[in-house]
Protein backbone atom coordinates (compact mmCIF):
# COMPACT_ATOMS: atom_id res chain seq x y z
CA UNK A 1 0.00 0.00 0.00
CA UNK A 2 0.82 3.17 -0.85
CA UNK A 3 0.22 7.03 -0.05
CA UNK A 4 -1.53 9.48 -2.50
CA UNK A 5 -0.69 12.85 -1.83
CA UNK A 6 -1.92 14.86 -4.55
CA UNK A 7 -4.94 16.67 -2.06
CA UNK A 8 -1.75 16.66 0.72
CA UNK A 9 0.18 19.50 -1.74
CA UNK A 10 -2.70 20.70 -3.35
CA UNK A 11 -3.84 22.08 0.18
CA UNK A 12 -0.37 23.37 1.39
CA UNK A 13 -0.55 25.19 -2.54
CA UNK A 14 2.50 23.14 -4.10
CA UNK A 15 1.76 22.33 -7.73
CA UNK A 16 3.73 19.43 -8.90
CA UNK A 17 4.32 19.12 -12.53
CA UNK A 18 5.16 15.43 -14.08
CA UNK A 19 7.66 15.31 -16.97
CA UNK A 20 7.99 11.57 -16.40
CA UNK A 21 8.62 9.59 -19.73
CA UNK A 22 6.52 6.15 -20.00
CA UNK A 23 2.66 5.48 -19.81
CA UNK A 24 3.65 2.58 -16.80
CA UNK A 25 6.30 5.03 -14.99
CA UNK A 26 4.73 5.18 -11.92
CA UNK A 27 7.17 7.04 -9.67
CA UNK A 28 5.89 10.19 -9.26
CA UNK A 29 2.11 9.10 -9.12
CA UNK A 30 1.95 9.50 -5.48
CA UNK A 31 2.27 13.23 -5.88
CA UNK A 32 0.62 13.69 -8.47
CA UNK A 33 -2.75 11.27 -8.05
CA UNK A 34 -5.21 10.50 -5.16
CA UNK A 35 -4.93 6.28 -6.27
CA UNK A 36 -3.12 3.90 -8.39
CA UNK A 37 -3.55 4.33 -11.67
CA UNK A 38 -4.23 1.03 -13.68
CA UNK A 39 -1.56 0.75 -15.72
CA UNK A 40 0.03 0.57 -12.42
CA UNK A 41 -2.30 -1.79 -10.80
CA UNK A 42 -1.97 -4.11 -13.84
CA UNK A 43 1.84 -4.06 -14.18
CA UNK A 44 2.20 -4.57 -10.26
CA UNK A 45 -0.52 -7.46 -10.25
CA UNK A 46 1.71 -9.25 -13.17
CA UNK A 47 4.50 -9.44 -10.75
CA UNK A 48 3.39 -10.03 -7.56
CA UNK A 49 1.75 -13.19 -8.34
CA UNK A 50 4.29 -15.07 -9.88
CA UNK A 51 6.82 -13.77 -7.23
CA UNK A 52 4.06 -15.17 -4.63
CA UNK A 53 3.55 -18.40 -6.45
CA UNK A 54 7.52 -18.81 -6.44
CA UNK A 55 7.33 -18.00 -2.76
CA UNK A 56 4.85 -20.33 -1.86
CA UNK A 57 6.89 -23.10 -3.88
CA UNK A 58 10.24 -22.53 -1.85
CA UNK A 59 8.37 -22.54 1.35
CA UNK A 60 6.72 -25.37 0.75
CA UNK A 61 10.04 -27.57 -0.35
CA UNK A 62 11.74 -26.39 2.60
CA UNK A 63 9.23 -27.13 4.86
CA UNK A 64 7.87 -30.45 3.44
CA UNK A 65 4.28 -29.00 3.46
CA UNK A 66 1.88 -28.26 0.75
CA UNK A 67 1.54 -24.69 -1.24
CA UNK A 68 -1.67 -24.93 -0.81
CA UNK A 69 -1.36 -25.51 2.73
CA UNK A 70 1.08 -21.88 2.50
CA UNK A 71 -2.13 -20.09 1.07
CA UNK A 72 -4.82 -21.56 3.25
CA UNK A 73 -2.65 -20.54 6.54
CA UNK A 74 -1.99 -16.71 5.18
CA UNK A 75 -5.63 -16.22 4.04
CA UNK A 76 -7.13 -17.86 6.97
CA UNK A 77 -4.21 -16.94 9.71
CA UNK A 78 -7.31 -15.89 12.37
CA UNK A 79 -9.06 -18.69 11.79
CA UNK A 80 -6.03 -21.03 12.19
CA UNK A 81 -4.55 -19.93 15.60
CA UNK A 82 -8.67 -19.60 16.63
CA UNK A 83 -9.74 -23.58 16.23
CA UNK A 84 -6.59 -24.52 17.36
CA UNK A 85 -7.02 -22.11 20.72
CA UNK A 86 -3.13 -21.91 20.73
CA UNK A 87 -1.13 -19.31 20.06
CA UNK A 88 0.30 -18.09 16.65
CA UNK A 89 4.22 -19.36 17.03
CA UNK A 90 3.07 -23.11 18.56
CA UNK A 91 0.28 -23.09 15.61
CA UNK A 92 3.39 -22.15 13.24
CA UNK A 93 5.63 -25.10 15.03
CA UNK A 94 2.41 -27.74 15.01
CA UNK A 95 2.72 -27.28 11.45
CA UNK A 96 6.18 -27.54 10.41
CA UNK A 97 5.86 -23.87 9.10
CA UNK A 98 9.09 -23.13 11.84
CA UNK A 99 11.45 -25.85 13.64
CA UNK A 100 11.39 -23.63 16.99
CA UNK A 101 12.16 -20.38 18.56
CA UNK A 102 15.08 -18.47 20.27
CA UNK A 103 15.89 -15.53 21.34
CA UNK A 104 18.54 -13.50 19.73
CA UNK A 105 21.40 -14.58 21.60
CA UNK A 106 20.44 -17.63 21.79
CA UNK A 107 20.39 -17.85 17.56
CA UNK A 108 23.84 -15.88 17.80
CA UNK A 109 24.98 -18.28 20.52
CA UNK A 110 23.55 -21.40 18.31
CA UNK A 111 25.14 -19.94 15.12
CA UNK A 112 28.63 -19.73 16.65
CA UNK A 113 28.39 -23.42 17.79
CA UNK A 114 27.54 -24.14 14.38
CA UNK A 115 29.83 -22.29 12.34
CA UNK A 116 32.86 -20.93 14.32
CA UNK A 117 33.58 -17.65 16.42
CA UNK A 118 34.23 -14.45 14.08
CA UNK A 119 37.53 -13.69 15.90
CA UNK A 120 38.39 -10.81 13.72
CA UNK A 121 35.16 -8.96 14.72
CA UNK A 122 34.77 -6.14 17.47
CA UNK A 123 31.80 -7.72 19.39
CA UNK A 124 30.94 -11.62 20.06
CA UNK A 125 29.30 -12.85 16.71
CA UNK A 126 29.28 -16.36 13.93
CA UNK A 127 31.77 -16.27 10.93
CA UNK A 128 29.98 -14.93 7.84
CA UNK A 129 31.40 -14.99 4.22
CA UNK A 130 31.91 -12.17 1.69
CA UNK A 131 30.72 -12.38 -2.13
CA UNK A 132 34.80 -12.39 -2.95
CA UNK A 133 35.47 -14.85 0.00
CA UNK A 134 32.49 -17.23 -0.83
CA UNK A 135 33.64 -16.67 -4.94
CA UNK A 136 36.78 -18.32 -4.11
CA UNK A 137 35.02 -21.68 -3.37
CA UNK A 138 33.40 -22.38 -6.73
CA UNK A 139 34.79 -24.42 -9.41
CA UNK A 140 37.71 -25.58 -7.18
CA UNK A 141 39.52 -27.58 -10.08
CA UNK A 142 40.24 -24.71 -11.51
CA UNK A 143 44.10 -24.44 -11.81
CA UNK A 144 46.14 -21.36 -10.29
CA UNK A 145 46.78 -18.55 -12.28
CA UNK A 146 46.93 -14.96 -11.32
CA UNK A 147 43.89 -13.91 -13.26
CA UNK A 148 41.06 -12.41 -11.06
CA UNK A 149 37.22 -12.19 -11.04
CA UNK A 150 35.90 -8.76 -9.17
CA UNK A 151 32.76 -8.79 -7.62
CA UNK A 152 31.76 -5.21 -7.55
CA UNK A 153 27.97 -4.46 -5.59
CA UNK A 154 25.69 -1.09 -6.54
CA UNK A 155 22.99 -1.73 -3.41
CA UNK A 156 20.14 0.43 -3.21
CA UNK A 157 19.00 3.66 -4.54
CA UNK A 158 21.31 5.09 -7.14
CA UNK A 159 22.64 8.85 -5.76
CA UNK A 160 25.76 11.09 -6.52
CA UNK A 161 28.71 11.10 -3.70
CA UNK A 162 30.13 8.02 -1.24
CA UNK A 163 28.13 4.58 -0.66
CA UNK A 164 25.97 4.85 2.58
CA UNK A 165 23.47 2.29 3.96
CA UNK A 166 20.59 1.68 1.05
CA UNK A 167 22.82 4.28 -1.04
CA UNK A 168 24.53 3.11 -4.36
CA UNK A 169 26.67 6.11 -4.16
CA UNK A 170 28.02 6.75 -8.05
CA UNK A 171 31.39 7.74 -6.60
CA UNK A 172 32.19 5.19 -4.17
CA UNK A 173 30.95 2.45 -6.93
CA UNK A 174 32.66 3.98 -9.47
CA UNK A 175 36.34 3.80 -7.61
CA UNK A 176 35.84 0.10 -6.95
CA UNK A 177 35.12 -0.54 -10.45
CA UNK A 178 38.08 1.90 -11.50
CA UNK A 179 40.61 -0.02 -8.95
CA UNK A 180 39.71 -3.14 -10.20
CA UNK A 181 39.90 -2.15 -14.07
CA UNK A 182 43.36 -0.62 -13.10
CA UNK A 183 44.43 -3.99 -11.81
CA UNK A 184 46.08 -5.74 -14.65
CA UNK A 185 44.99 -8.89 -13.32
CA UNK A 186 41.28 -8.44 -13.41
CA UNK A 187 39.92 -10.36 -16.54
CA UNK A 188 36.37 -10.12 -15.51
CA UNK A 189 33.70 -8.09 -13.12
CA UNK A 190 30.96 -9.71 -11.97
CA UNK A 191 28.70 -6.50 -11.20
CA UNK A 192 25.75 -7.31 -8.61
CA UNK A 193 23.13 -4.70 -9.23
CA UNK A 194 19.96 -4.88 -6.75
CA UNK A 195 18.82 -1.10 -7.04
CA UNK A 196 15.71 0.78 -8.59
CA UNK A 197 17.29 2.92 -10.03
CA UNK A 198 17.57 6.99 -8.99
CA UNK A 199 19.73 9.72 -10.16
CA UNK A 200 20.46 9.83 -13.94
CA UNK A 201 23.87 11.56 -13.68
CA UNK A 202 24.56 9.14 -11.05
CA UNK A 203 23.94 6.06 -13.49
CA UNK A 204 25.87 7.61 -16.08
CA UNK A 205 28.81 7.68 -14.11
CA UNK A 206 28.80 3.93 -13.15
CA UNK A 207 27.90 3.28 -16.90
CA UNK A 208 30.63 5.18 -18.06
CA UNK A 209 33.39 3.17 -15.52
CA UNK A 210 31.98 -0.12 -16.64
CA UNK A 211 32.33 0.63 -20.07
CA UNK A 212 36.08 1.71 -19.60
CA UNK A 213 36.44 -1.64 -18.13
CA UNK A 214 35.15 -3.09 -21.37
CA UNK A 215 37.20 -1.11 -23.47
CA UNK A 216 40.43 -2.90 -21.77
CA UNK A 217 38.98 -6.49 -22.80
CA UNK A 218 37.69 -6.96 -19.24
CA UNK A 219 34.25 -9.09 -19.48
CA UNK A 220 31.43 -7.47 -17.51
CA UNK A 221 28.86 -9.66 -15.95
CA UNK A 222 25.56 -8.84 -14.60
CA UNK A 223 24.00 -10.22 -11.58
CA UNK A 224 20.35 -9.03 -10.70
CA UNK A 225 19.51 -9.32 -7.14
CA UNK A 226 15.67 -8.33 -5.62
CA UNK A 227 15.08 -5.95 -7.81
CA UNK A 228 17.52 -4.33 -10.84
CA UNK A 229 15.04 -1.03 -12.48
CA UNK A 230 15.14 2.00 -14.08
CA UNK A 231 18.76 3.15 -13.04
CA UNK A 232 19.13 -0.24 -12.22
CA UNK A 233 18.84 -1.56 -15.97
CA UNK A 234 20.91 1.91 -17.03
CA UNK A 235 23.82 0.32 -15.77
CA UNK A 236 23.59 -3.42 -16.68
CA UNK A 237 23.96 -1.92 -19.99
CA UNK A 238 27.46 -2.36 -20.81
CA UNK A 239 27.12 -6.40 -19.59
CA UNK A 240 28.26 -8.73 -21.85
CA UNK A 241 25.63 -11.20 -19.76
CA UNK A 242 22.72 -10.49 -17.50
CA UNK A 243 22.05 -13.04 -15.18
CA UNK A 244 18.54 -12.53 -13.06
CA UNK A 245 16.60 -14.13 -9.67
CA UNK A 246 13.51 -15.59 -10.56
CA UNK A 247 11.48 -13.21 -8.90
CA UNK A 248 14.03 -10.44 -9.73
CA UNK A 249 11.82 -7.19 -10.84
CA UNK A 250 13.59 -5.14 -13.28
CA UNK A 251 12.62 -3.36 -16.58
CA UNK A 252 10.83 0.03 -15.27
CA UNK A 253 12.92 1.71 -18.66
CA UNK A 254 11.77 5.31 -18.23
CA UNK A 255 12.41 8.29 -17.39
CA UNK A 256 10.34 9.67 -14.11
CA UNK A 257 10.71 13.81 -13.36
CA UNK A 258 8.71 15.35 -10.69
CA UNK A 259 9.12 19.20 -9.90
CA UNK A 260 7.07 21.44 -7.45
CA UNK A 261 6.54 24.95 -8.08
CA UNK A 262 5.68 27.25 -4.84
CA UNK A 263 3.93 30.23 -7.08
CA UNK A 264 0.36 29.57 -4.89
CA UNK A 265 1.96 29.56 -1.67
CA UNK A 266 4.39 32.41 -2.51
CA UNK A 267 1.09 34.05 -3.57
CA UNK A 268 -0.83 33.39 -0.53
CA UNK A 269 1.73 34.37 2.34
CA UNK A 270 2.67 37.51 0.27
CA UNK A 271 5.53 37.23 -0.96
CA UNK A 272 6.11 38.80 -4.79
CA UNK A 273 9.60 38.29 -6.83
CA UNK A 274 11.09 41.03 -8.69
CA UNK A 275 14.74 42.17 -9.73
CA UNK A 276 16.95 41.95 -13.25
CA UNK A 277 17.87 39.28 -15.25
CA UNK A 278 19.93 38.79 -18.50
CA UNK A 279 17.72 36.27 -20.40
CA UNK A 280 14.07 35.69 -20.82
CA UNK A 281 14.39 32.67 -18.03
CA UNK A 282 17.18 33.65 -16.76
CA UNK A 283 15.40 34.19 -13.23
CA UNK A 284 13.52 31.52 -12.88
CA UNK A 285 13.57 28.96 -9.84
CA UNK A 286 10.82 26.77 -7.97
CA UNK A 287 9.27 29.86 -6.11
CA UNK A 288 7.41 30.80 -9.52
CA UNK A 289 4.48 29.34 -12.04
CA UNK A 290 6.43 27.08 -15.29
CA UNK A 291 5.50 29.35 -18.34
CA UNK A 292 4.47 27.66 -21.73
CA UNK A 293 8.41 27.74 -22.78
CA UNK A 294 9.56 26.70 -19.74
CA UNK A 295 7.47 23.65 -19.89
CA UNK A 296 8.36 22.82 -23.30
CA UNK A 297 12.08 22.72 -22.13
CA UNK A 298 11.87 20.72 -18.93
CA UNK A 299 9.53 18.18 -21.21
CA UNK A 300 12.21 17.90 -23.53
CA UNK A 301 14.50 16.74 -21.25
CA UNK A 302 12.65 14.20 -20.31
CA UNK A 303 12.06 13.19 -23.36
CA UNK A 304 15.80 13.45 -24.71
CA UNK A 305 17.02 11.38 -21.38
CA UNK A 306 13.86 8.64 -22.46
CA UNK A 307 15.62 8.06 -25.80
CA UNK A 308 18.84 8.01 -24.95
CA UNK A 309 17.96 4.87 -22.09
CA UNK A 310 16.45 2.98 -24.88
CA UNK A 311 19.56 3.56 -27.56
CA UNK A 312 21.60 2.44 -24.92
CA UNK A 313 19.63 -0.80 -24.06
CA UNK A 314 19.01 -1.38 -27.77
CA UNK A 315 22.81 -1.59 -28.54
CA UNK A 316 23.59 -3.90 -25.29
CA UNK A 317 20.67 -6.07 -25.84
CA UNK A 318 21.60 -6.34 -29.60
CA UNK A 319 17.67 -5.12 -30.72
CA UNK A 320 16.14 -2.46 -32.51
CA UNK A 321 15.15 0.96 -30.65
CA UNK A 322 10.91 0.05 -31.97
CA UNK A 323 11.50 -3.13 -30.00
CA UNK A 324 12.83 -1.82 -26.27
CA UNK A 325 10.39 0.98 -27.30
CA UNK A 326 7.48 -1.45 -27.27
CA UNK A 327 8.74 -2.77 -24.07
CA UNK A 328 9.69 0.00 -22.45
CA UNK A 329 7.42 2.59 -21.21
CA UNK A 330 8.21 2.73 -17.43
CA UNK A 331 6.95 -0.99 -17.53
CA UNK A 332 8.55 -2.84 -14.53
CA UNK A 333 8.66 -6.83 -15.52
CA UNK A 334 9.67 -9.73 -13.53
CA UNK A 335 12.60 -11.93 -14.54
CA UNK A 336 10.85 -15.00 -16.19
CA UNK A 337 8.85 -12.44 -18.12
CA UNK A 338 12.00 -10.16 -18.57
CA UNK A 339 14.09 -13.12 -20.22
CA UNK A 340 11.52 -13.99 -22.46
CA UNK A 341 11.66 -10.66 -24.45
CA UNK A 342 15.49 -10.39 -23.94
CA UNK A 343 16.02 -7.77 -20.92
CA UNK A 344 17.77 -10.70 -19.39
CA UNK A 345 20.14 -13.47 -20.67
CA UNK A 346 19.58 -16.25 -17.78
CA UNK A 347 17.95 -16.89 -14.75
CA UNK A 348 19.92 -17.74 -12.37
CA UNK A 349 22.19 -15.77 -9.03
CA UNK A 350 25.42 -14.91 -8.01
CA UNK A 351 27.49 -18.05 -8.23
CA UNK A 352 26.05 -18.42 -11.48
CA UNK A 353 26.90 -15.58 -12.79
CA UNK A 354 30.60 -15.86 -11.38
CA UNK A 355 31.13 -19.09 -12.52
CA UNK A 356 29.88 -18.03 -15.88
CA UNK A 357 32.98 -15.10 -15.84
CA UNK A 358 35.58 -17.74 -14.89
CA UNK A 359 34.94 -19.67 -17.68
CA UNK A 360 34.17 -17.09 -20.40
CA UNK A 361 37.38 -14.95 -19.36
CA UNK A 362 39.54 -18.41 -19.10
CA UNK A 363 39.78 -17.39 -15.23
CA UNK A 364 41.77 -20.16 -13.17
CA UNK A 365 41.76 -18.69 -9.99
CA UNK A 366 39.01 -16.79 -8.13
Amino acid sequence: MSPYQKEFYENLKINIHNYSQGDFKSAVEPNTRTDMSENDRMQREAILNPIWDEMKSLMAEGRGIESDDIQSFADDYVAFIGEAAIGNIAYAKANNIIDGTKSFPEFRQYMIEEFGLDEEAETETYKTISYNEYAKQIDEDFSDSDNQIAVITAEGAIMEGDITQGVAGADGVVKQIRSAHEDENTKAIVFRVNSPGGSIIGSEMMRDELLAAKRKGINVIVSMGDYAASGGVYISTPADYIFAEPTTITGSIGVAIALPTLENAMDYIGVNFDGVVTSKHGGWDPTQAINDDLDKIFASWGADAYDRFINFVAESRSQSYEDIKEIAGGRIWIATSAKEIGLVDEIGGINDAITYAAKHSRIRRL
